[in-house]
């Protein structure tokens, strides 16, 4: 009898894997009528943690302590160590939903012990013993347990659960800002399509794709492995179906097509009524807050981003934090509010000590606003120094195919280097010749257009602010100290022939 269950274990958590929910949930009751609590209680007990499992799928106990009202013991002695690996797995995956990684960590470590060594449960333990790990920054242990997992799943000729790995590997170079390999993982994890098409796993990747070429300014590439996502979802996987939307949404921020994102956020404001999402939801605040920024509408920004932060209380990783921190210290910057953007601009540097994060050009570029507003000329110096490098870095480091648009950090331009004033002075003007191009010419290509408004904005506003700010240190016996290191004149010589590429 515990074989057969565990096979119709299987076939359940088979549709799981495909979104089948409805089925799955009828394969549960049909199941919970025949072991019952009186009847069978582990059978019953693990059937439970199923249903909960299936909540969370269905989004009804997402993030919830609600889901720990299923009081069940942690403990079912006198039963095969398979069949109790399996109770202790289901356990520790629900407890990783409640954000309780400590505890999930010594259960799925338990189930890993008692289970069927080479099954491909095991393999799943495994994967969610890494997430688990990473999402605890033990880097270290993490890869590990991923690469044994994915080896264990080569070596026994399991496809689904290679690329399974291969999807949990990649989540873990991305948690570890490596987009290149992470990039690598998910291709060679479509290389089993034929037995993941009909599964989540399959849209899962394509999204994930095409989330990577977004943050590389691939964006015709992005729009391409989101249809294919959205073709093969099941209309029961309604976050896949948001996760879509939100990826698409940011495609269209990026590309400044503002005008497509309210059908989008309609869409996802829909979903949302019967997927409650904190996480999706949160993403949807997000965007409206962008759309705000960018409209200049910062009271509206304000109040979108502060519900965001509400709701980000109960999320298990501080990156959505950090981002609305940014936007907020953003927000106060640009409305002149001093003491409140201090507050926040604290909060950020709190949020890194907690846990080293990615410093993106943005997060550099709220820095050197918030520096020109209230910071000394010091600071204000080495804030634009930092987000001119961070923005080039993020470039040549993250792009996934050398292109003509890259180029790497060159040699010092001497002939500069006696008046630092007219080199930032002919980079300004470089940048309106490509803004005067732009304009005239339609035949740019979306890609390349994205590319040259970044250089624009990244190049235009901190450089004219640095160009007064030298001025000042030249005509100004108080700002002596104000000088152009050579460090710097490579930055701005670089600038310069990343701006003459697209000339």
């Amino acid at each position: 009898m515990d074989e057969q269950f565990l096979q119709k274990l299987d076939d359940i958590r088979k549709q799981f894997a495909e979104a089948n929910y409805s089925s799955a949930e009828n394969q549960l009751q049909d199941l919970l009528k025949e072991f019952t609590e009186e009847s069978n209680f582990p059978c019953w007990s693990i059937l439970r943690w199923h249903e909960a499992e299936l909540m969370i799928h269905l989004c009804q106990f997402a993030y919830s302590d609600e889901l720990l009202s299923y009081k069940l013991p942690t403990e079912i002695s006198g039963i095969p160590s398979q069949f109790q690996g399996y109770y202790y797995f289901v356990f520790a995956l629900n407890l990783y939903h409640t954000a309780t990684l400590k505890e999930a960590e010594n259960y799925v470590q338990r189930s890993i012990s008692l289970l069927e060594p080479y099954s491909k449960l095991l393999i799943e333990a495994s994967c969610l013993l890494g997430i688990i790990q990473y999402s605890s920054n033990k880097l270290e242990d993490a890869e590990d347990t991923l690469t044994n997992a994915s080896v264990d799943a080569i070596s026994e000729d399991f496809p689904y659960h290679t690329a399974l790995t291969m999807e949990a590997m990649s989540n873990f170079y991305s948690y570890k800002r490596d987009s290149a390999n992470a990039f690598k993982l998910l291709i060679q994890a479509l290389q089993f399509e034929k037995d993941i098409t009909n599964t989540m796993l399959f849209s899962k990747l394509h999204y994930k794709l095409a989330s990577i070429y977004l943050r590389n300014k691939e964006f015709a590439k992005a729009i391409e492995h989101l249809k294919i996502s959205n073709k093969f979802i099941n209309p029961q996987d309604i976050r896949s179906a948001l996760e879509i939307r939100y990826i698409l949404a940011k495609v269209y921020f990026e590309t400044r097509n503002y005008d497509k994102i309210p059908t989008i956020i309609e869409f996802m404001r829909l979903q949302l009524q019967s997927y409650p999402s904190v996480e999706m939801t949160v993403n949807l605040l997000m965007i409206e807050a962008q759309t705000f920024m960018v409209l200049e509408d910062f009271p509206n920004a304000l109040k979108k981003t502060q519900e965001a932060l509400v709701f980000a209380e109960s999320l298990r990783f501080s990156d959505h934090k950090l981002a609305m921190c940014l936007m907020i210290l953003s927000v106060y910057t640009n409305v002149n509010d001093q003491k409140q953007s201090l507050q926040y601009y604290q909060q950020i540097q709190e949020l890194l000590v907690e846990k080293p994060m990615e410093k993106t050009p943005y997060y550099y570029y709220v820095l050197f606003e918030y520096s020109q507003k209230f910071a000394s000329e010091e600071v204000q110096f080495k804030a634009y120094k930092d987000y001119c490098t961070a923005w080039l870095e993020m470039h040549n480091n993250h792009s996934i195919e050398h292109t003509n648009f890259l180029e790497a950090q060159s040699k010092i331009t001497q002939q500069y280097a006696s008046d630092p004033l007219l080199m930032i002075q002919e980079t300004i003007e470089h940048s309106n010749s490509l803004q005067e191009l732009m304009d005239s010419d339609q035949s740019f290509q979306p890609k390349k257009s994205a590319l040259i408004q970044d250089i624009i904005v990244m190049v235009e506003e901190p450089l004219l602010h640095l160009h007064h700010l030298l001025y000042s240190s030249y005509v100004t016996s108080d700002h002596q100290h104000i000088y152009i290191s050579e460090e710097s004149h490579s930055l701005v010589s670089s600038i310069q022939k990343y701006l003459s590429k697209f000339l």
